[in-house]
């Protein structure tokens, strides 16, 4: 199938080793989604033009129509720089280039852009651990 360019692996190798952790998130995030949907909808169907139906209807409707590449930006921007520290590979973007790629590790002793946006992470009060 061909090499990955970021893990420079295999494909099927990348495939092998994510595939069982995805399939498990499909399944937990359909699981949570049936746990919350349905005790929400029978209220809803039980309160007719009640408050929570109209709640529900509206973050119904402004969920679908918001653009879902909007959501995930807006989820990747909401999140503490921190939460990307496991990543098994962090691009850093400067003036549309990747100017640096690695591990949380790596980036930290390499000394560069990335090291020095989390440092300046710890210098803000209420974004430091």
């Amino acid at each position: 199938m061909g090499t990955s360019i970021y893990s420079f692996k295999p494909i099927m190798e990348d495939i092998r080793r994510y595939f069982p952790v995805s399939l498990a998130l499909v399944g937990l995030s359909l699981a949570w989604s049936v746990l919350i949907s349905l005790p929400v909808s029978l209220l809803c169907a039980h309160r007719s033009g009640g408050a929570a139906d109209h709640i529900v209807r509206f973050a119904s409707v402004a969920g679908l129509s918001f653009p879902t590449f909007w959501l995930g930006f807006l989820l990747l921007i909401a999140h503490r720089l921190n939460t990307i520290e496991s990543a098994d590979q962090i691009l850093v973007v400067r003036d549309g280039q990747i100017a640096e790629r690695g591990r949380h590790e790596e980036l930290m002793a390499a000394g560069g852009l990335y090291h020095t946006m989390v440092a300046k992470r710890s210098e803000i009060r209420g974004f430091a651990r």
